[in-house]
């Protein structure tokens, strides 16, 4: 799926939100109603929860993602705190990097 490109700065934490609202748009939702008991009266309300999806990027993007969602951790909805996305390290270049040492070595010869 085409995410598009944002032209924000990951690096400051408002802009950092932005991107993370936008993405939070493509979480999918479930809608349920549960009873809940309200001054001895049982009322159903609309509770709305997110299947959440792995935010991938290098670390200093997984630490600015856990940066925002700390500062949005007191919200009242779901949405506002950013359920729906998880911050995770994806480090591919180190992976790449010990793939081709691996290689390298198995063979045993010079690291290009």
């Amino acid at each position: 799926i085409p995410l598009g490109i944002q032209l924000l700065n990951e690096n400051k934490l408002p802009e950092m939100a932005q991107i993370m609202e936008k993405l939070q748009t493509y979480t999918p939702k479930l809608e349920r109603e549960e009873p809940t008991e309200v001054s001895g009266t049982s009322v159903v309300l609309d509770k709305s929860s997110m299947l959440p999806l792995l935010l991938g990027g290098d670390q200093l993007t997984a630490a600015r993602a856990r940066g925002v969602l700390a500062i949005r951790a007191n919200h009242d909805r779901s949405e506002d705190r950013l359920e729906g996305l998880i911050p995770v390290v994806e480090d591919w270049h180190a992976r790449l990097t010990f793939a081709k040492v691996s290689v390298c070595l198995s063979k045993s010869s010079p690291l290009v």
